[in-house]
C-alpha cells in the first residue's frame, strides 16, 4: 500500500468500537464471564462495562487509544492465544483459573491484580505460543 493510499484510509470509529464489543461479548460467552468478572480483569468501572454492552459498542476517539480500551484489547489478544492453544473453552477457562508453575500465580487472578499484570500475562503468551 503506498502512502497516499494509506492517507485515505478513514478510521471509522463506530465500526472500530462494534468491532471490538463483538470481540469482548465473544469471550464473554465462550469464557461463561459476567460482567463483573470482565470488570475484575480489566479494572474498568461496571458501569462503563454494563454500558458498553447495553449500547452494543465501546466509544472510540480518533486520538490515541484510551487505557480502557488498551485493557480491552490485550484480554482479547489473550484470549486469542488461548483460543489458539485450545479447542475447548473449558481448557481455556482451566488454564485462566488453575495455578501455572511459570506465572506462580492462577493467570485470571494475576490479570485481576493490575493493568500491568493483564499485560504481563499477554506478553507471557504472546512469548510461549508463538
Amino acid at each position: 500500500m503506498t502512502k497516499l493510499q494509506h492517507s485515505l484510509i478513514k478510521f471509522d470509529s463506530k465500526a472500530s468500537g462494534k468491532a471490538i464489543m463483538l470481540g469482548l461479548e465473544y469471550l464473554k460467552v465462550r469464557l461463561n464471564w459476567s460482567n463483573t468478572k470482565i470488570t475484575n480483569t480489566l479494572h474498568i468501572p461496571i458501569n462503563t462495562i454494563n454500558t458498553w454492552f447495553k449500547n452494543g459498542t465501546i466509544p472510540l476517539s480518533k486520538s490515541l487509544l484510551q487505557s480502557d480500551i488498551q485493557a480491552v484489547l490485550h484480554l482479547l489478544a489473550i484470549h486469542r492465544s488461548l483460543e489458539a492453544m485450545f479447542a475447548e473453552p473449558l481448557h481455556e477457562q482451566a488454564w485462566l483459573s488453575t495455578q501455572h508453575p511459570e506465572l506462580n500465580a492462577v493467570p485470571e487472578k494475576l490479570m485481576a491484580e493490575s493493568i500491568e499484570k493483564l499485560i504481563f500475562t499477554r506478553q507471557y503468551l504472546d512469548k510461549c505460543c508463538v
